[in-house]
């Protein structure tokens, strides 16, 4: 009757452990999801901006080639005007790569953190396990 006991309080703990695993696993799933959340719209509010102060850029550009009276003309003003968008898309793009640098690095973390937990999880589950089966003052070769 021990070893039947002693079997059934291993699968107990091995069912208990796997639940314990599965709660830390969505909860990081759920922290991952949030934070990549947060680093996007960060990021949306920040392209918003830039390209705020383009169109705010551009048009006092116009204003003032207008006033210099080059305003149709080409030439000068419209290579200022394609300096100004050439340097907005490099800094789109520049935004873009830190972003999902960043979304990568939050990603990486949570899956190590998963298999740390789960690595945890096995070796508890393991000690449990063998501890379980020796009982006290025994050894594994008295199995």
């Amino acid at each position: 009757m021990g070893a039947a006991s002693t079997l059934a309080n291993i699968g107990l703990n091995a069912a208990m452990s796997r639940s314990r695993a599965k709660s830390q696993s969505a909860a990081i799933a759920t922290d991952r999801d949030l934070r990549v959340a947060e680093v996007q719209a960060s990021d949306a509010a920040d392209r918003k901006l830039r390209e705020q102060r383009l169109k705010e850029l551009l048009a006092r550009q116009r204003a003032l080639a207008a006033s210099a009276g080059a305003a149709g003309a080409g030439g000068s003003p419209a290579a200022v005007r394609r300096g100004l968008q050439g340097k907005a898309s490099f800094d789109d793009a520049i935004a873009a790569q830190q972003r999902e640098m960043a979304i990568h690095g939050i990603r990486t973390r949570a899956a190590s953190q998963k298999r740390r937990n789960l690595l945890e999880s096995d070796n508890r589950l393991i000690q449990q396990g063998v501890s379980g089966m020796l009982g006290a003052g025994r050894s594994l070769l008295d199995l």
